[in-house]
Parts: C-alpha cells; sequence; structure tokens
C-alpha cells in the first residue's frame, strides 16, 4: 500500500470517526438547547411527563439509515439558524413516527375515556376506541411534550377539542351518532336539544315540566319504547292527558289537575262536600261511596247524599239534622238542647224518658200517653 492510500485510508477512517462523535455530541439534550431558540422547548419539557426521555429518543427514528436521513435533514436547522431566519414556533425538521412512541407505550388500551364536555369544564365522558383510527399518534398527541410553546395554542387530546381536528365534517364526519345512541326516535339534530356541556338535562321541551313526581320516572313509564334491528330505540308520543298514565279511581270530574298535582297525588285539592275531618278523615273512600270496576279494570266511584243518614243510619226516628247535636269530632257526647222547657224535659225537675213523649219517633211528641188529651196548665 503507498503513501498515498495510507493518507486516504486515515482520512477516512478520521472523517468517520468525526462524523460518529459530532452525530453523537449533536443527539445530546445538552447541544439542542445550545441554541437560544430552543429554550421555550427545554423548559416545557422540563414541565412535562417525558423528562427521563431524550430529545433524540423521540425526534430521531431507530435504525442507522432513519438516524443518518435525521442528521441529514438537520442541516437545515443550522441554515436558518446561521442566517437568523428562525421563525417561531419552529417547523418539526422530521415526523415522529409511531415507532419513537411504541418503544414506550408498548400497550395502548383499546378504549378511552374522552370528556366530552370540551373546554366547558363538564364531567360527561364517552368511550375512545384506538382501534379504529390507524392515523399516525402525533396526528392527535401533537406536541403534548410542549404545550406551553404558543402559538398554535395546545389542544389536550383527551378533550372532543382534539376530535374535531379532524371530525369537521369535511375530513371526518362530525354527527353525535357516531359515539352517542339515541333514546329515542328521530327527532332532528341532537345539539337541538342536547349540549357539550352536559347531555343531560337537555334542552327537549316536554309538553309539560317534569317535576316532582314526575322527575323520578322513567321515559318507559310514560312512553312506549321500541327498539329497531339496528339496535336504535324510538318512544312513542303519548297523549299528554293524566288518564294516559293514571286511572282515575272516581268518576270523572273534569281535568286531573283541578284536584291534583305531580308535587303529590294524595292529598289532592278536591273540595269534597264537607270537610273530611275528625271521624271522617280515617274513612276510605268505599265506605261512603259505591265503588264499581268497569270491564277495562277502571274504577269509578259514585255521587254520595251528603246527609248524615245517607251513611248513619236514622237512630232517633226522623231527627236527620244530625248536626244539630253532633260533631265529626265524636259521636258522643251530643250536644243535644231541647227546644222546649218544662219539668219533664231532659234536666226538668220530674224527667221522663224521651220515648214517653216521643211514641212514633223523635220527630214528633205527643203529651197524651199521661195527660189523656186533656191540658193541665203545665
Amino acid at each position: 500500500m503507498t503513501r498515498y492510500s495510507l493518507i486516504g485510508v486515515a482520512a477516512v477512517a478520521i472523517l468517520v470517526a468525526s462524523s460518529v462523535a459530532a452525530a453523537a455530541y449533536t443527539g445530546r439534550t445538552s447541544f439542542c438547547i445550545s441554541c437560544h431558540e430552543m429554550q421555550p422547548y427545554y423548559e416545557s419539557w422540563q414541565q412535562s411527563q417525558h423528562t427521563e426521555a431524550d430529545c433524540a429518543e423521540c425526534h430521531i427514528p431507530k435504525g442507522a439509515i432513519s438516524f443518518v436521513k435525521t442528521k441529514l435533514f438537520a442541516f437545515r436547522e443550522v441554515y436558518v439558524h446561521l442566517l437568523k431566519q428562525v421563525k417561531a414556533p419552529l417547523a418539526v425538521t422530521r415526523e415522529i413516527p409511531d415507532s419513537s412512541c411504541t418503544q414506550c407505550h408498548d400497550s395502548l388500551p383499546p378504549t378511552q375515556a374522552v370528556d366530552a364536555a370540551s373546554t366547558a369544564g363538564g364531567s360527561s365522558t364517552i368511550a375512545f376506541d384506538h382501534s379504529q383510527h390507524s392515523e399516525p399518534c402525533v396526528d392527535c398527541h401533537v406536541r403534548f411534550v410542549h404545550t406551553t410553546v404558543t402559538p398554535p395554542a395546545y389542544v389536550d387530546p383527551s378533550t372532543m377539542d382534539a376530535c374535531f381536528v379532524c371530525h369537521d365534517d369535511s375530513t371526518a364526519a362530525k354527527t353525535c351518532a357516531l359515539c352517542h345512541t339515541a333514546p329515542h326516535e328521530d327527532q332532528g339534530a341532537c345539539d337541538m336539544c342536547h349540549g357539550l356541556e352536559n347531555w343531560s338535562p337537555s334542552g327537549f321541551d316536554h309538553p309539560f315540566p317534569l317535576e316532582f313526581a314526575h322527575a323520578k320516572a322513567t321515559c318507559e313509564q310514560c312512553h312506549i319504547r321500541t327498539t329497531a334491528a339496528d339496535g336504535s330505540s324510538s318512544f312513542d308520543k303519548p297523549s299528554p292527558e293524566c288518564a294516559s298514565c293514571h286511572d282515575a279511581p272516581h268518576e270523572d270530574f273534569g281535568a286531573c289537575d283541578t284536584c291534583h298535582t305531580p308535587e303529590n297525588w294524595s292529598p289532592s285539592g278536591f273540595d269534597h262536600p264537607f270537610p273530611l275531618e275528625g271521624g271522617h278523615a280515617g274513612v276510605s273512600c268505599e265506605q261512603c261511596h259505591t265503588k264499581t270496576t268497569g270491564a277495562d279494570g277502571t274504577t269509578t266511584f259514585g255521587k254520595a247524599s251528603p246527609q248524615c243518614v245517607a251513611c248513619h243510619s236514622d237512630e232517633h226516628g226522623g231527627l236527620t239534622d244530625c248536626g244539630r247535636c253532633h260533631t265529626p269530632q265524636g259521636w258522643t257526647p251530643a250536644n243535644f238542647s231541647h227546644p222546649r222547657v218544662g219539668e219533664h224535659i231532659p234536666g226538668g225537675e220530674h224527667r221522663l224518658s224521651c220515648q214517653d213523649c216521643h211514641t212514633s219517633g223523635f220527630g214528633s211528641a205527643t203529651c197524651t200517653p199521661c195527660h189523656d188529651g186533656v191540658p193541665r196548665g203545665d
């Protein structure tokens, strides 16, 4: 081997060694931050969850060929730095491949929760399926290490704002049905009633307010639910009348809400002919009203007479104005006051039994059983 050959071989060896040393040196994180324009990226990296990974571990793909290509592309960074053509934020020289991510994240979950409330601060979530998204990791997880470097603003991949980057009705569909299955028949676009802040309560205008007892009722308790072959559900539209869900236990007295309210079905606002108090308060409807059950299973109550004797038998032979002596608080003691005065009436000097004068019932009185029809002046 000639002297020139030896010099050539030595020169090549020095060049290779220098290139390897330069490549190793420029692959260090400390070299990356030697340029002032990289300082914001370094600071954001320090605040991230990837501080244990050096810049080269993510930004330089594995393999000798990829390594050489990355270093060749890196000459662009030297060019813009020396000519002071740096524009923030810096353009990524090479896209970060999935292989850089999977060297640490080797077991991605098939599904994970996504904040369906977007940036509104809600807590509703939907399931995101990685297996249905074949795009590179960085399409969604872009700049998640350098979140503080702006512009542009960082978009958290765990929110729906990140979903809408692609699901914009141009690149991909934006319909709610992609993630949500409507529990009712088609009533138009979901966002007519629902918002990103919270799926429920919606802006759906129910025919009447769902409050008190109605607020606890499920849709199926009033609406007939039908499940189609594709799994979607629909609800029929029942009548808003109370009788469509409630069987009235009495004959028709008009609209139910004239007596009843959603706050409590009983007691109602029904105006009974007389107050149900005292002994009447504990009496069931059937004890005064005739109960009839129709062929369809509905129950009705007849209108009872408001007279006491309609329920209480005539105990005094024609005295039917019970309220003159008795009160609903108790049948006894009675507050009877005889309409006349004399020695034979209750409280008189020579008291007689009631039947001595009221021989034919208490509706009439006679003196003849004792006085033979001859008055004695008393």
